[in-house]
Order: C-alpha cells, then sequence, then structure tokens
C-alpha cells in the first residue's frame, strides 16, 4: 500500500517543464508563461486514512511542454540515462517530500507531517544522521540550482533580445550549463564522501531503481541531443 501510494507521488515529479538538454532550454522564447510553469505550486497532500500509513500524495503540477512527443525508456534506455539526471529528478523529489511535511505543520498535523519528513530516511534504510545528510545535500543542490537556472534564463532573455531568431546556444550559454550540470554531480560526490560506503551504495540502488526507469526521452524538433525528462509512467514505488 505505501509503495503504490508512493509512486503517485512521484508523478509529481513529472515536472515536464524541466527538459535536460542546454539546446531545449535555449530554444524556449522568454514569455510570461514559461515563468508561471518553471515552478509549479504543489498542492497539499491528502491526510492517511490511518496512522501508519501515509498521506495520499499530491497530484503532479501542470506540464509545460505538452507538445514534446514522448517514448517510455526501455530497459536498455533506463541503465545508460547519465548519473545526474537521475539525481537530478531525486533531490527535487526530496523538495517535495519537504514541501509535503511543510503543508502538515502548517495544518497542526504533526504525525503526518513526520511520516513525510522520515519516509525516504524509511524507503532507504537510513540512520537519523544519514538522512539529516541526504536532506541537506539534496536541498542544497535544489538552491544552488534554482540560482543558475536563473542566471541562465537572464542570460538566455538577454541574448534573445539581441539576437532574436538565433536558435543556436553560444559558447558562454554551453557553459552555464555545464556548471549546471557540475552542480548536481559535485552533491552527488559529496553524498559518496559524507555517507558510509554500505549507505551510499543502498541510495544509489534505490534512487536507480525505482526512478531511472521513469525517465523517458523527449523527441523536439530542437533537441540536439534528446534531453530527458520525468515519466508520467512509473515513479518510486
Amino acid at each position: 500500500m505505501k509503495r503504490n501510494k508512493i509512486r503517485l507521488f512521484t508523478l509529481a515529479l513529472a515536472i515536464s517543464a524541466v527538459l535536460l538538454c542546454a539546446h531545449n532550454l535555449w530554444a524556449q522564447q522568454p514569455s510570461p508563461e514559461n515563468s508561471s510553469q518553471r515552478f509549479p505550486q504543489v498542492e497539499p497532500p491528502t491526510p492517511p486514512a490511518e496512522a501508519n500509513t501515509f498521506p495520499t500524495p499530491p497530484p503532479p503540477p501542470p506540464a509545460a511542454a505538452e507538445d514534446a512527443s514522448t517514448t517510455p525508456a526501455s530497459p536498455s534506455d533506463a541503465s545508460s540515462v547519465p548519473e545526474w539526471v537521475i539525481y537530478r529528478f531525486y533531490f527535487m523529489h526530496v523538495g517535495h517530500v519537504e514541501q509535503a511535511a511543510d503543508e502538515q505543520e502548517k495544518k497542526h498535523k504533526e504525525s503526518e507531517a513526520a511520516a513525510w519528513r522520515t519516509h525516504e530516511q524509511h524507503a532507504v534504510d537510513l540512520s537519523d544522521d544519514e538522512a539529516k545528510t541526504l536532506k541537506e545535500v539534496a536541498l542544497d543542490c535544489n538552491r544552488a540550482l534554482k540560482d543558475q537556472d536563473q542566471k541562465m534564463e537572464a542570460f538566455r532573455n538577454n541574448y534573445h533580445s539581441q539576437h532574436p531568431g538565433d536558435v543556436q546556444p553560444p559558447p558562454e550559454y554551453t557553459q552555464l550549463w555545464d556548471e549546471r550540470i557540475q552542480i548536481i554531480s559535485n552533491h552527488i560526490d559529496q553524498l559518496k564522501q559524507w555517507l558510509s560506503d554500505s549507505s551510499f551504495q543502498k541510495l544509489n540502488s534505490y534512487v536507480k531503481r525505482e526512478f531511472a526507469p521513469s525517465i523517458t526521452k523527449v523527441a523536439t524538433p530542437t533537441a540536439t541531443p534528446e534531453g530527458m525528462k520525468q515519466s508520467t509512467r512509473g515513479g518510486a514505488r
């Protein structure tokens, strides 16, 4: 029951506005629609029916790339998904879990909030200190990526205003994109360093088992190479 409910929560990670390809992001023309859908709001979860069950997860946010054609990743595709892509979605997942817990605390529903806050700890079988480390690293990565995305968007909008119609990202933008990937890789390295070898292996196996199969390739006219996004077919169970 718990795994089925958590599968639904992973659907919230189908933030289709995030196409993980520098060319995809560059090709987006600045618009109010893009800005409003970049950071979707997560609705508070429904309380659990029993004290020892997890709350029903919030519904997935609206997709911003409805026109992108997608195909489910085959097992061979999933095994070849870059590590930084998988962990990007996992760190977002950790952030959404914390957001759900915050919503419950605002309603003075402490038991439900505690269930959310300890979900990843129980799913991976981590100690209290290890779970705290995981959460701190994931949320710090999310904050750093938000800053980087704002920097990339500002550069892109400024460049487009000066060079309308130019669909090829300049070297400066590609460098910003490489920095974005490095931010994620650095936070993965922090987990490798700060968790014990056995605990990181448990986390890594969990993340790749539950999240990698849910990632699909996104085929768009401007995607070279193809971007990736989280599928609404499956997820953490």
